[in-house]
C-alpha cells in the first residue's frame, strides 16, 4: 500500500514534457527546445518493522522557478556582490539558493545566508569563492536566485512524526562543508521539523538540488513523493569533498549511467589500474542492504565493479537517486567542484 503525497503548491501548469519517462531509457544526450517543466516520483520504501527501518537515499533533480537574475560584479571568499540591487532578504527564514548560469563553473550552487542589498553572503562549502567565481574587467558570470526547498516546503506533515526521534522518520542532510550528516524528525507535538540532538526548529532547512539526503522510513507503507518543477538546463557540480565522502545528487530528472555521467572525465577524478588506488562511486542497493561499488580503470578505460572487476559502463543510478563518492586521497585542503553532464541539451 502507498501513501501519495503531493509537495509543492499546485501542479506547475505546462507539464510538457515528463523527463523521467521520455528521457530516462537514453543513453545518449537529447535535445529538446525550451527548458521544460515537468514531474517524477520519488519512493520511499516501506519499513518491515518500525523497529527495523528502510533506508532511501534521495536527491531533488528539479528545481523551483528562479526569482531573480543577474551578473556577478564582485566576489570575496564567502560573498558574491551582483551588478544590480536585490529586492527582498535572504536568509534562514526565506531560504534562497544561488546558482552560476555561465561561465566554466555554471551548474554550481550556493545556499544564500544573507543579504545586505546586492551583496550576498553564501555557504561555500569549504571554498574560496573568489577562485570559483572569475571575474573578468568588472563583469563576472551570470547568476539565478532560486527558491530553496526545505523540510517543511517539500515533505510537510505527511512523514510519519511522533513526539520523539525515536519514533518517527527521519531526513538525513548531508553538509558538504563537514562531510556529516544533519538529522530531523517531525515532531508532532511542537508541529514542526526538528534537529534530532538539540531539539532546534528545522522547518526551513535547505535540502540542496546538488547534494543526497538520507530518508530513514519507519512507517511499514510506502510513501510515494510527487515532484514537480523545472528541468536543470546545465551540467551539475556538486562540491566535492577533498578527502572521503561526499552524498552527491545526479542532479537530473532521467536515469544516468555512469559512463555518461562523465565523471572520471573531471581533471579531479583519481583513476587507476585497482580500485584501491582510484576514486569510487557507491550506490545504495536497498534489497541487499550493501552498497554496490565501482571505479574507473584507466588500464581498460571503463567504469568496473570493485571486487569482480566487471564491466559497469552500462550501470545506471536512477533519477531521484543519490550516491556517494569516495575520494581515494586528499587533493588539497579544499573541497572541489566535479562536473556531473547533463544528459540532454537545451
Amino acid at each position: 500500500m502507498s501513501a501519495s503525497q503531493s509537495i509543492r503548491s499546485g501542479l506547475i501548469a505546462a507539464l510538457s514534457t515528463l523527463l523521467g519517462m521520455s528521457l530516462a531509457l537514453s543513453a545518449s544526450a537529447q535535445s529538446v527546445a525550451t527548458v521544460p517543466v515537468g514531474a517524477i516520483t520519488l519512493t520511499i520504501g516501506a519499513a518491515s518493522s518500525a523497529s527495523s527501518p528502510k533506508y532511501t537515499y534521495l536527491n531533488l533533480p528539479l528545481l523551483n522557478d528562479a526569482t531573480y537574475t543577474s551578473k556577478v560584479s564582485a566576489v570575496s571568499s564567502n560573498t558574491i556582490t551582483l551588478s544590480v540591487g536585490v529586492s527582498g532578504t535572504y536568509n534562514s527564514t526565506n531560504p534562497h539558493l544561488l546558482r552560476i548560469d555561465t561561465g566554466s563553473n555554471k551548474g554550481t550552487y550556493f545556499t544564500i545566508s544573507s543579504n545586505s542589498g546586492s551583496q550576498l553572503t553564501v555557504v561555500n562549502s569549504g571554498m574560496d569563492l573568489s577562485q570559483v567565481i572569475p571575474i573578468t574587467g568588472s563583469e563576472g558570470p551570470a547568476v539565478s536566485i532560486i527558491p530553496a526547498d526545505t523540510l517543511n516546503s517539500f515533505f510537510g506533515n505527511l512523514v510519519l512524526g511522533g513526539s520523539s526521534a525515536s519514533a518517527a522518520d527521519q531526513v538525513w542532510v548531508w553538509l558538504p562543508a563537514t562531510g556529516q550528516y544533519a538529522k530531523y524528525y517531525y515532531n508532532t507535538l511542537n508541529s514542526r521539523w526538528q534537529e534530532i540532538t538539540f531539539q532546534t526548529p528545522s522547518n526551513n532547512t535547505v535540502l540542496r538540488p546538488d547534494s543526497g539526503i538520507v530518508y530513514m522510513r519507519r512507517a511499514t507503507q510506502s510513501l510515494d513523493i510527487t515532484m514537480t518543477g523545472v528541468v536543470p538546463a546545465t551540467q551539475v557540480r556538486p562540491h566535492v569533498r577533498a578527502s572521503g565522502y561526499t552524498l552527491a545528487s545526479g542532479g537530473f530528472p532521467v536515469n544516468q549511467t555512469l559512463l555518461n555521467m562523465g565523471l572520471h572525465t573531471n581533471v579531479e577524478w583519481i583513476k587507476g589500474t585497482s580500485a584501491s588506488a582510484t576514486d569510487q562511486v557507491w550506490v545504495w542497493q536497498a534489497g541487499s542492504g550493501q552498497y554496490a561499488k565501482y571505479y574507473y580503470n584507466s588500464n581498460n578505460s571503463r567504469w568496473q565493479e570493485v571486487v569482480f572487476n566487471t564491466n559497469s559502463n552500462s550501470v545506471s543510478i536512477p533519477s531521484g537517486t543519490a550516491f556517494f563518492i569516495k575520494r581515494a586521497s586528499a587533493t588539497g585542503s579544499s573541497n572541489s567542484l566535479m562536473s556531473i553532464e547533463a544528459p540532454y541539451t537545451l
